[in-house]
């Protein structure tokens, strides 16, 4: 993607999330809008440019999976999802059903990056001998 389309398609998500309006984004930009709802009313009361607690802001983090540090971002974001860490206990807990439905395309397009990753390079890209060997 171009690098102005890129900065003008980030600068319209802003304005959407600022507004409360899921941005329609093509590509690896665009996040389900059931996910950027639950973002919207659970993460980004602490996670967002205003504050941007953990320095994390997830409203102008895009979801791309193909970069490794957007990946373990991403990925981090799922795990303390997953794990009832977050939202933190002092907030209002989200539903279950909630959760999973925020939880279930975001671990499959973390998947699918992962075995395309996994299918590139491999698993092990150095590997040590042995004593036999």
């Amino acid at each position: 993607m171009p690098r102005r389309s890129l900065v003008s398609s980030r600068l319209l998500g802003l304005c959407c999330a600022a507004v409360g309006i899921a941005p329609a984004l093509s590509g690896a930009d665009a996040l389900p809008a059931k996910s950027a709802a639950f973002i919207e009313n659970h993460c980004a009361g602490c996670h967002d440019s205003v504050e941007k607690k953990g320095d994390l802001d997830l409203t102008a983090l895009a979801l791309n999976p193909g970069d490794p540090k957007n990946f373990a971002r991403w990925l981090k974001v799922h795990d303390r999802v997953e794990s009832g860490e977050m939202p933190p206990k002092k907030k209002t807990r989200s539903a279950a059903g909630e959760v999973r439905e925020f939880l279930a395309p975001l671990a499959k397009s973390l998947a699918a990056a992962e075995q395309a990753r996994a299918g590139d390079e491999g698993r092990a890209t150095r590997r040590r001998l042995n004593r036999y060997e």
